[in-house]
Order: C-alpha cells, then sequence, then structure tokens
C-alpha cells in the first residue's frame, strides 16, 4: 500500500512538470503531536512534508502531499506515512498568502513488528511569504491529521485519532 502512494505521488509530480507555470513544490519539515487517548501520553512524531499544488484558478488548487514521521515512545521505533490529495484555496494579500485545505487519503504505520493501513484526511491551512517571484516560505501549516488506525487492542478510546499537525518549510513557484 505504501508504494502505491509513492508511485502515485511520483505520477503527480511529473504530470504537474508539464504545466510548469502554474505549479507550487513544498518540502519542509513536519510535526505531528498524536494525542492517543485515555491515560496514554501524546508522542511528537517528526519528519518531513513534500506537496505538489496545481493551479486550476487563481484561488483554487489540487494538491498532492507525501509525509514521512517517526517517534521512539517507550524505546520502540514507530514511523507513519501519510499520502494526501485534496483542494486548496488561497488568497495573495500583498506578499502574504493565507490558504485553506482539506486532504483525504491514507496513512502507513509500523513499528515493534506492526504494520497498518488506515484512512486519513487533514484539515486546515497555512501562510506562506513570498521573497521572490519563484520563491516563498510557509511561514506554518497547522492542520487536524484525522486517522482511522483500530486500536480496540490497546485503547478504550476508539478507533479514530485527532492529532495536531504543523509543518514548515520553502515553496518553488514554477
Amino acid at each position: 500500500m505504501r508504494k502505491l502512494g509513492v508511485l502515485i505521488g511520483i505520477l503527480f509530480l511529473a504530470s504537474m512538470s508539464a504545466m510548469a507555470q502554474k505549479v507550487d513544490i513544498f518540502g519542509g519539515y513536519s510535526l505531528v503531536n498524536y494525542e492517543p487517548g485515555d491515560s496514554a501520553s501524546s508522542v511528537d512524531f517528526n519528519g518531513g512534508i513534500g506537496s505538489v499544488g496545481y493551479h486550476v484558478t487563481k484561488m483554487f488548487s489540487a494538491v498532492g502531499e507525501v509525509a514521512g514521521y517517526h517517534a521512539s515512545p517507550s524505546g520502540v521505533g514507530v514511523t507513519a506515512i501519510t499520502y494526501l490529495f485534496g483542494p486548496k484555496v488561497s488568497v495573495k494579500v500583498g506578499p502574504v498568502t493565507p490558504f485553506g485545505q482539506v486532504l483525504f487519503g491514507g496513512i502507513h504505520g509500523s513499528g515493534g513488528g506492526i504494520s497498518a493501513d488506515a484512512y486519513a484526511m487533514t484539515f486546515g491551512g497555512g501562510v506562506d511569504l513570498k521573497v521572490s517571484h519563484h520563491f516563498a516560505i510557509r511561514l506554518a501549516q497547522i492542520e487536524d491529521l484525522y486517522t482511522r488506525f483500530d486500536t480496540s487492542n490497546f485503547s478504550a478510546s476508539g478507533d479514530s485519532q485527532n492529532s495536531l499537525r504543523f509543518s514548515t518549510g520553502v515553496v518553488f513557484k514554477l
């Protein structure tokens, strides 16, 4: 499943390069604060994030995104990879571009000899600061990362998880 998500992301990137004047490529750092619920303490997952946005209109883009995270709660290494797609709405206000987006897709998690795939979605937004015609800094991208891992074996909180996701980095505008 993870290989399929990576393949879809690569194909999306390749198809977008043909229409370069309408493409934003974002890459940077991302942090997910996972709250497992019950009395368990939260876990911070650190990682990288990349996305490609194709501008359908001035304000509307189609976005494809892949992110990878790692944490070691209780000494056990856990890795998660998200692959998400969806709409983004943005408005340029001088050198600042605030945006909102909703992305849908999946997540693959593995660690401690266990591996699982689940539904994932994000809802949130952020702010880009234009530095030049082809370059911007993503000051902040803050979202709710919603996942549907089956946690019935180790948590009474159910099968839904809501985590805070913060990302920052650079945007190349082609």
